[in-house]
Protein backbone atom coordinates (compact mmCIF):
# COMPACT_ATOMS: atom_id res chain seq x y z
CA UNK A 1 0.00 0.00 0.00
CA UNK A 2 2.61 2.56 1.15
CA UNK A 3 4.52 2.18 -2.30
CA UNK A 4 1.25 3.62 -3.74
CA UNK A 5 2.72 7.31 -2.17
CA UNK A 6 5.30 9.08 -1.39
CA UNK A 7 6.94 9.84 2.15
CA UNK A 8 4.83 13.10 2.61
CA UNK A 9 1.33 11.01 1.85
CA UNK A 10 1.14 12.16 -1.90
CA UNK A 11 -0.05 9.64 -4.62
CA UNK A 12 2.75 8.35 -6.88
CA UNK A 13 2.45 9.34 -10.67
CA UNK A 14 -0.15 7.76 -12.46
CA UNK A 15 -1.78 6.08 -9.52
CA UNK A 16 -5.49 6.42 -9.59
CA UNK A 17 -7.12 6.67 -5.87
CA UNK A 18 -9.66 4.85 -5.07
CA UNK A 19 -12.26 6.92 -2.75
CA UNK A 20 -13.20 5.24 -0.38
CA UNK A 21 -17.41 4.94 0.81
CA UNK A 22 -19.21 5.05 4.28
CA UNK A 23 -20.91 1.63 4.77
CA UNK A 24 -24.25 1.60 4.08
CA UNK A 25 -24.43 1.19 0.09
CA UNK A 26 -25.36 4.12 -2.74
CA UNK A 27 -27.54 5.77 -0.12
CA UNK A 28 -24.58 6.87 2.08
CA UNK A 29 -23.08 10.18 1.88
CA UNK A 30 -19.26 10.34 0.44
CA UNK A 31 -16.71 11.63 2.74
CA UNK A 32 -16.09 15.36 2.88
CA UNK A 33 -12.14 15.05 1.54
CA UNK A 34 -12.06 18.43 1.49
CA UNK A 35 -12.88 19.03 5.08
CA UNK A 36 -10.53 16.09 6.32
CA UNK A 37 -7.85 17.25 4.27
CA UNK A 38 -8.10 20.76 5.51
CA UNK A 39 -8.38 19.35 9.76
CA UNK A 40 -5.15 17.06 8.65
CA UNK A 41 -3.38 19.85 7.45
CA UNK A 42 -4.20 22.29 10.32
CA UNK A 43 -2.77 19.74 12.98
CA UNK A 44 -0.04 18.70 10.92
CA UNK A 45 1.27 22.32 10.74
CA UNK A 46 0.60 22.98 14.59
CA UNK A 47 3.17 19.54 14.75
CA UNK A 48 5.67 21.29 12.97
CA UNK A 49 5.16 24.35 14.98
CA UNK A 50 5.73 22.44 18.08
CA UNK A 51 8.60 20.95 16.53
CA UNK A 52 10.59 24.10 15.94
CA UNK A 53 10.05 25.12 19.63
CA UNK A 54 11.39 21.73 20.46
CA UNK A 55 14.63 22.41 18.54
CA UNK A 56 14.42 26.06 20.57
CA UNK A 57 14.13 24.47 23.88
CA UNK A 58 17.14 21.85 22.90
CA UNK A 59 19.80 24.78 21.67
CA UNK A 60 18.89 26.22 25.26
CA UNK A 61 19.84 23.06 26.85
CA UNK A 62 22.67 22.90 24.86
CA UNK A 63 24.06 26.29 26.13
CA UNK A 64 23.53 25.32 29.49
CA UNK A 65 25.67 22.45 29.16
CA UNK A 66 28.05 24.21 27.54
CA UNK A 67 28.49 26.67 30.56
CA UNK A 68 28.56 23.62 32.85
CA UNK A 69 31.87 22.21 31.22
CA UNK A 70 32.86 25.87 31.47
CA UNK A 71 32.54 26.11 35.47
CA UNK A 72 34.22 22.78 35.29
CA UNK A 73 36.72 23.73 33.47
CA UNK A 74 37.54 26.85 35.74
CA UNK A 75 37.38 24.98 38.89
CA UNK A 76 39.86 22.47 37.18
CA UNK A 77 42.36 25.39 37.21
CA UNK A 78 41.73 27.10 40.56
CA UNK A 79 42.69 23.38 42.15
CA UNK A 80 45.65 23.19 39.81
CA UNK A 81 46.47 26.67 41.22
CA UNK A 82 45.76 25.44 44.91
CA UNK A 83 47.81 22.30 44.41
CA UNK A 84 50.93 24.44 42.73
CA UNK A 85 50.52 27.02 46.06
CA UNK A 86 50.84 23.43 48.22
CA UNK A 87 53.72 22.18 46.39
CA UNK A 88 55.54 26.02 46.43
CA UNK A 89 55.19 26.27 50.34
CA UNK A 90 55.78 22.58 50.83
CA UNK A 91 60.10 23.51 49.40
CA UNK A 92 60.02 26.27 52.02
CA UNK A 93 61.50 25.46 55.45
CA UNK A 94 59.98 28.40 57.28
CA UNK A 95 56.62 27.48 58.32
CA UNK A 96 56.24 24.75 56.13
CA UNK A 97 53.85 21.94 58.03
CA UNK A 98 51.37 25.30 59.04
CA UNK A 99 50.99 25.91 56.19
CA UNK A 100 50.79 23.12 53.97
CA UNK A 101 48.04 22.00 55.93
CA UNK A 102 46.23 25.09 55.71
CA UNK A 103 46.27 24.74 52.00
CA UNK A 104 45.27 21.19 52.02
CA UNK A 105 42.32 22.03 54.13
CA UNK A 106 41.52 24.71 50.94
CA UNK A 107 42.22 21.63 48.45
CA UNK A 108 39.87 19.37 49.96
CA UNK A 109 37.54 22.14 50.21
CA UNK A 110 37.59 23.16 46.61
CA UNK A 111 37.43 19.62 45.67
CA UNK A 112 34.64 18.95 47.92
CA UNK A 113 32.73 22.27 45.85
CA UNK A 114 33.61 20.49 42.56
CA UNK A 115 31.63 17.43 43.70
CA UNK A 116 28.88 19.21 44.44
CA UNK A 117 28.45 21.37 41.40
CA UNK A 118 28.74 18.53 39.37
CA UNK A 119 26.03 16.89 41.24
CA UNK A 120 23.99 19.93 40.69
CA UNK A 121 24.81 20.17 37.02
CA UNK A 122 23.54 16.85 36.75
CA UNK A 123 20.45 17.31 38.42
CA UNK A 124 19.80 20.35 36.33
CA UNK A 125 20.63 18.47 33.43
CA UNK A 126 18.18 15.81 34.13
CA UNK A 127 15.27 18.15 34.96
CA UNK A 128 16.06 20.31 31.14
CA UNK A 129 15.84 17.07 29.39
CA UNK A 130 12.84 15.76 30.83
CA UNK A 131 11.09 19.38 30.13
CA UNK A 132 12.15 19.05 26.34
CA UNK A 133 10.57 15.52 26.56
CA UNK A 134 7.62 16.51 28.10
CA UNK A 135 7.37 19.67 25.24
CA UNK A 136 7.67 17.00 22.85
CA UNK A 137 4.62 14.89 24.01
CA UNK A 138 2.86 17.73 22.41
CA UNK A 139 3.95 17.15 18.82
CA UNK A 140 2.75 13.28 19.42
CA UNK A 141 -0.51 14.39 20.28
CA UNK A 142 -1.50 16.75 17.39
CA UNK A 143 0.12 13.78 15.41
CA UNK A 144 -2.56 11.70 16.73
CA UNK A 145 -5.22 14.31 16.03
CA UNK A 146 -3.97 14.85 12.42
CA UNK A 147 -3.57 11.33 11.72
CA UNK A 148 -7.67 11.18 13.17
CA UNK A 149 -8.66 13.43 10.90
CA UNK A 150 -6.90 12.23 7.75
CA UNK A 151 -8.44 8.64 8.43
CA UNK A 152 -9.15 7.92 4.50
CA UNK A 153 -7.55 10.83 2.51
CA UNK A 154 -4.36 11.04 0.56
CA UNK A 155 -2.60 12.39 3.82
CA UNK A 156 -3.00 9.42 5.75
CA UNK A 157 -0.36 7.63 5.08
CA UNK A 158 2.18 10.42 5.22
CA UNK A 159 1.32 11.66 8.87
CA UNK A 160 1.10 8.00 9.87
CA UNK A 161 4.59 7.38 9.03
CA UNK A 162 5.71 11.03 10.51
CA UNK A 163 4.03 9.81 13.55
CA UNK A 164 5.65 6.30 13.51
CA UNK A 165 9.22 7.98 13.33
CA UNK A 166 8.60 10.63 15.82
CA UNK A 167 7.75 7.61 18.43
CA UNK A 168 10.46 5.69 17.45
CA UNK A 169 12.76 9.03 18.30
CA UNK A 170 10.92 8.91 21.75
CA UNK A 171 11.85 5.12 22.58
CA UNK A 172 15.45 6.06 22.08
CA UNK A 173 15.13 8.45 24.72
CA UNK A 174 13.32 6.19 27.33
CA UNK A 175 10.41 7.41 26.87
CA UNK A 176 6.79 5.03 26.64
CA UNK A 177 3.54 5.28 26.50
CA UNK A 178 1.39 4.39 29.71
CA UNK A 179 -1.03 1.10 29.65
CA UNK A 180 -3.82 2.73 31.94
CA UNK A 181 -7.13 1.11 30.22
CA UNK A 182 -8.26 -2.21 32.61
CA UNK A 183 -6.10 -0.84 35.23
CA UNK A 184 -7.24 0.67 38.97
CA UNK A 185 -7.45 4.52 38.64
CA UNK A 186 -4.19 5.30 40.68
CA UNK A 187 -3.74 9.50 41.13
CA UNK A 188 -0.28 9.30 41.28
CA UNK A 189 -0.37 8.05 37.37
CA UNK A 190 -3.93 8.90 36.18
CA UNK A 191 -5.87 12.52 35.88
CA UNK A 192 -9.46 11.61 35.96
CA UNK A 193 -11.28 13.73 33.64
CA UNK A 194 -14.51 12.26 34.29
CA UNK A 195 -17.01 8.88 34.98
CA UNK A 196 -18.77 6.93 33.30
CA UNK A 197 -21.38 4.44 34.36
CA UNK A 198 -20.76 0.64 33.23
CA UNK A 199 -20.86 -2.43 33.33
CA UNK A 200 -18.01 -4.02 31.28
CA UNK A 201 -15.69 -2.38 34.30
CA UNK A 202 -15.43 -2.72 38.06
CA UNK A 203 -15.90 0.59 40.02
CA UNK A 204 -12.39 2.77 39.84
CA UNK A 205 -11.26 0.67 36.80
CA UNK A 206 -9.77 2.89 33.68
CA UNK A 207 -12.10 2.35 30.83
CA UNK A 208 -10.90 5.00 28.26
CA UNK A 209 -8.18 7.47 27.92
CA UNK A 210 -8.51 10.97 26.58
CA UNK A 211 -4.93 11.53 26.59
CA UNK A 212 -2.33 9.76 26.67
CA UNK A 213 0.16 9.21 29.59
CA UNK A 214 3.82 8.51 29.18
CA UNK A 215 6.77 7.79 31.17
CA UNK A 216 10.83 7.99 31.20
CA UNK A 217 12.11 5.19 32.33
CA UNK A 218 10.47 4.24 35.54
CA UNK A 219 9.72 8.06 36.21
CA UNK A 220 6.70 9.74 35.27
CA UNK A 221 6.64 12.04 32.65
CA UNK A 222 3.10 12.85 32.14
CA UNK A 223 -0.14 11.81 33.74
CA UNK A 224 -2.71 9.92 31.74
CA UNK A 225 -5.99 11.35 31.49
CA UNK A 226 -8.50 9.08 31.73
CA UNK A 227 -12.44 8.13 32.00
CA UNK A 228 -12.99 6.29 35.31
CA UNK A 229 -15.82 3.51 35.78
CA UNK A 230 -18.84 4.03 38.13
CA UNK A 231 -21.53 1.85 39.42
Amino acid sequence: MYRDFDEWGRPSPGHTINIPRRPGGHGAPPIDLREAYRLARQEYQKAQAEAVAWREEAYKWQTAGQQRDADNQKLQAELAAARQTIATLEAKPADADSWQEKYMRLAAEMENNKKRLAQRYAQEADQTVEKVLRDMLSVADNLERALAHAAGTPAEAGIALTLQAFTAVMRQHGVRQMEAVGRPFDPAWHEAVGTVATMDYDPGVVTAVVENGYLVGDKLLRPARVMVATT
